[in-house]
């Protein structure tokens, strides 16, 4: 998961040395609650497919206009006070549509990548994952002898 959400208590200094300074000061639950949603839509998503995971079950999850908070709960509309609003309009969403739709791409997802580290590749999409038809670009990690 890569979502600009840290959890970790600690950091590294330039020397590789472990501080007490924490990642989360980067971006936890208040400092960047908009990814920690992505984060816990991910985390769940991988918890409850434990096992049946492949890179076109993930590409399908990184296609969602729902989110999952901490606690599990699914959310697929928020309010903005007036009206309720499709979660993904809202940015808070791994695919998330903010700025717009189908305008810009202004605090939107704007690619996907998936890591398959069993065939050593990254495959990769550009634009909205939504949006992206057809079979995702793939980035091959093989050393050419």
């Amino acid at each position: 998961m890569a979502t600009n959400h840290f959890v970790a208590n600690h950091s590294y200094d330039a020397n590789n040395e472990r501080t007490d300074f924490p990642m989360t000061f980067f971006g936890d639950e208040d400092y960047a609650p908009l990814s920690a949603t992505r984060y816990h839509t991910a985390f769940w998503q991988a918890k409850m497919n434990f096992g049946k995971l492949d890179a076109d079950k993930i590409r399908k999850i990184w296609t969602s206009h729902s989110y999952i908070t901490k606690k599990g709960e699914l959310v697929e509309k928020i309010t903005n006070g007036k009206e309720w609003l499709p979660a993904h309009l809202a940015s808070r969403t791994i695919c998330s549509h903010d700025g717009g739709y189908p305008e810009t791409y202004i605090g939107s997802t704007t690619d996907t990548k998936i890591a398959t580290v069993d065939f050593n590749q990254v495959r990769y999409s550009v634009g909205r994952p939504c949006e992206y038809e057809g079979m995702a670009r793939t980035f091959d990690l093989h050393p050419k002898y």
